[in-house]
């Protein structure tokens, strides 16, 4: 009964463990042919655009853009890219109209960061020679 209790007083005070991380399929059915813009505390810093076959084109704003592929390992969803960055391995979950991912970086309960991502009808803004989609 006090174990019971005591789980109970738990969920109810960190909604985080009710949520259902996204599972690759998820995460590919919500993101394939999508641009996504990413932002913290409501400042965008970055969009990436997720292709077939699990690859993506990733771009701080302003700057260049990377190339790369997402694979799933275990909850979570890690990224590498072609300048041999990564792997950057997220969570992500569901969160209103977009997503919302942790990094596994940040192994706190309240993540202070998490990222928020909205689709966007924006094109991807690349500088370097990979301009555009």
């Amino acid at each position: 009964m006090i174990a019971r209790l005591f789980l109970l007083c738990l969920i109810g005070a960190t909604p985080a463990f009710a949520e259902k991380p996204l599972t690759g399929a998820e995460f590919e059915a919500l993101t394939t042919g999508r641009t996504m813009d990413h932002a913290v505390n409501g400042s965008i810093y970055g969009a990436e655009h997720y292709y077939p076959d699990r690859r993506v084109r990733w771009a701080f704003t302003d700057d260049d853009c990377m190339d790369g592929v997402w694979y799933e390992k275990g909850q979570m969803i890690c990224f590498k890219y072609e300048n041999g960055e990564g792997p950057e391995c997220w969570t992500y979950f569901r969160d209103g109209a977009g997503l919302r991912a942790i990094s596994a970086l940040d192994n706190t309960a309240a993540p202070a960061n998490p990222v928020a991502m909205m689709a966007t009808t924006r094109p991807l803004a690349c500088l370097g020679p990979q301009v555009g989609v």
